[in-house]
């Protein structure tokens, strides 16, 4: 399945150019990135297997919030904040894990 969520991301007030991301829409999954290169291919990576994982489980997997729903505004750990959309695909996913645990 393909899906696309919004994701937050907060610049992180003490490591430098480091981002914490978070899903608002899904429960307990963030992940965190030096650069917004990192941050981006790590919040791709845990959405993937977040989702993945719910499907597997047979989870009612929430519908995404539209972006200009979303609001970001930094916290007492953060000096920035920003809404983006990311996106996964779990089939993918699928064949990079398989993929993997072959090596």
């Amino acid at each position: 399945m393909k899906y696309v969520y919004p994701a937050i991301f907060r610049k992180d007030a003490e490591l430098d150019d480091c981002y914490v991301v978070e899903f608002p829409d899904l429960n307990g999954v963030f992940t965190q990135g030096y650069g917004l290169f990192e941050a981006i291919y790590m919040a791709e990576d845990v959405l993937a297997f977040s989702l993945m994982l719910d499907e597997d489980d047979g989870e009612n997997i929430p519908k995404p919030t539209p972006i200009d729903q979303v609001k970001a505004e930094p916290d007492e750990y953060s000096t920035d904040a920003f809404v983006t959309l990311i996106k996964a695909d779990t089939d993918v996913y699928r064949l990079l894990v398989a993929e993997r645990s072959l090596l």
